[in-house]
């Protein structure tokens, strides 16, 4: 299935937010202590 991309020529002051392709989800207490259970939005400060 082919994914739309983003247009060439955004409006101004208009939210764009990507499709996400589902891949799974995390176990239940991982999720937690991460703050989701979709591994793609975990981002850990450095």
């Amino acid at each position: 299935m082919a994914i739309p991309v983003m247009s060439d020529h955004p409006q101004l002051a208009q939210a764009y937010v990507p499709y996400q392709v589902y891949k799974g989800i995390l176990p239940a207490m991982e999720g937690l202590r991460k703050g989701t259970v979709f591994p793609e939005l975990y981002r850990p400060y450095k």
